[in-house]
């Protein structure tokens, strides 16, 4: 099965770990997919959580679903993971669903959290009405007070195509994130007061396509 400093985890068939995240060297979690043994081809992959003690591995109960892409840790007691549209709260002892608002082509790239009442998603809307009657994307944030979700206004630079990739949160007055437009990368600030802009260099054709995580 696959190693990862500190032990095996624990074997499965078609492990996927895609994310780790961590508040301390005993605090340290693993995220991704497996496939069900039995149901090869049938698209059957589902959401893996593995919690590190600071000795071994072990998987976590939690409640189901899909393939964990994105995940990110406030401390012990408040971990975040992201399959598909689903969205998981651990409080250190348990895992709760978390509903997210019912946005229309819905894409969640990337999820951090600064603390228990604040953490940051986004993402795209694909399937957005734009001008000239075209369909494409916009960017896309939600923002978690403790107690919901709710989504916050981004800028759209481009009228076709827009959408952010990636996301920290370092406090409440203090988030970034970066994503792409039609031949260009777009990068915001958010202080509180809304979001900035902040220029983004220019990448060599050379070098990788897409932006890179924060």
């Amino acid at each position: 099965g696959p190693f990862v400093r500190g032990g095996p985890v624990p074997p499965q068939y078609g492990y996927l770990l895609t994310s780790v995240v961590g508040s301390s060297p005993l605090d340290v979690w693993a995220f991704g997919a497996h496939q069900h043994k039995f149901q090869p081809g049938r698209g059957s992959m589902s959401g893996v959580i593995l919690r590190f003690d600071g000795s071994r591995w072990a998987t976590v109960p939690h409640p189901r679903i899909g393939e964990i892409r994105a995940a990110a840790s406030g401390g012990p007691d408040d971990v975040w993971a992201v399959g598909g549209r689903r969205v998981l709260h651990g409080d250190g002892s348990s895992w709760q669903r978390t509903p997210v608002p019912r946005v229309p082509g819905l894409e969640i790239s990337s999820i951090s959290a600064s603390g228990p009442s604040d953490a940051w998603l986004v993402g795209s809307r694909h399937g957005a009405r734009l001008p000239a009657n075209s369909i494409g994307s916009h960017t896309l944030a939600m923002h978690w007070d403790g107690g919901r979700w709710s989504v916050v206004p981004t800028p759209n630079v481009d009228h076709r195509y827009n959408g952010l990739s990636s996301v920290l949160a370092l406090s409440p007055s203090d988030v970034w994130t970066i994503g792409a437009a039609v031949r260009k990368r777009i990068g915001f600030h958010c202080t509180g007061s809304g979001w900035q802009s902040v220029p983004m260099p220019s990448i060599p054709h050379h070098t990788s396509s897409g932006p890179s995580a924060l």
